[in-house]
């Protein structure tokens, strides 16, 4: 299964995901730890929320920007 962890980036109030792979994701015989990037079906669910929410826009494949501090910590609260 795959988890998005949420970094920030040099932009104020802005997040771009990660995501951690896990051995159910992989063959047996791979190396685990940081993937480059989510995949769009891990941030497709994302986008919907935020759109349902007015909580954030999302400005590339992985990054979303929001209008405040205030809105990061909610958008956190639900996806993290």
């Amino acid at each position: 299964m795959r988890k998005l962890h949420w970094v920030e980036t040099a932009q104020p109030h802005t997040l771009s995901a990660r995501a951690w792979v896990t051995a159910l994701d992989e063959p047996a015989d791979s190396k685990y730890g940081w993937a480059t990037g989510a995949s769009e079906r891990d941030l497709d669910p994302v986008q919907a929320w935020c759109e349902q929410h007015d909580c954030g826009v999302r400005t590339s494949f992985d990054t979303f920007r929001f209008r405040n501090q205030p809105e990061v910590t909610v958008f956190l609260l639900r996806w993290s």
